[in-house]
C-alpha cells in the first residue's frame, strides 16, 4: 500500500461528505469542517481496516474502493443521527 491508496480513500470521503452536506443538520458553520473530517476520517479508517484484515485483497481494487465510500457515508450517517438525537434532547430538555 502506497500513500495514494490513502489519497484516493481520501477522496472517496470528501466526495461523500460534500454529498453528506445536502442533509439538512442543526450544526451551523461549525457542521462543515466536522462533516468533512468525519467523512474523510470514515472513509479512510474503514479502508485500513479492510485491508490490513485482508477484506480486500488488493488496496487499488474497485472492492476497496467500495468499501471505503461506504465507510464514509455510514460514518456520515451514524453522526447525523447522533447530531439529530443530541438536538432533540436539548430541544425538550431546554
Amino acid at each position: 500500500m502506497v500513500f495514494s491508496d490513502v489519497a484516493t480513500w481520501a477522496a472517496l470521503g470528501l466526495a461523500a461528505s460534500l454529498a453528506g452536506m445536502m442533509w439538512p443538520t442543526r450544526q451551523g458553520w461549525g457542521g462543515v469542517p466536522l462533516t468533512l473530517a468525519v467523512g474523510i476520517g470514515g472513509s479512510v479508517v474503514v479502508g485500513l481496516l479492510a485491508w490490513s484484515f485482508h477484506v480486500v485483497p488488493d488496496p487499488e481494487s474497485a472492492r476497496a474502493y467500495m468499501t471505503a465510500a461506504i465507510g464514509g457515508m455510514a460514518s456520515l450517517f451514524a453522526m447525523h443521527v447522533l447530531v439529530e438525537r443530541n438536538a432533540r434532547v436539548r430541544a425538550r430538555v431546554g
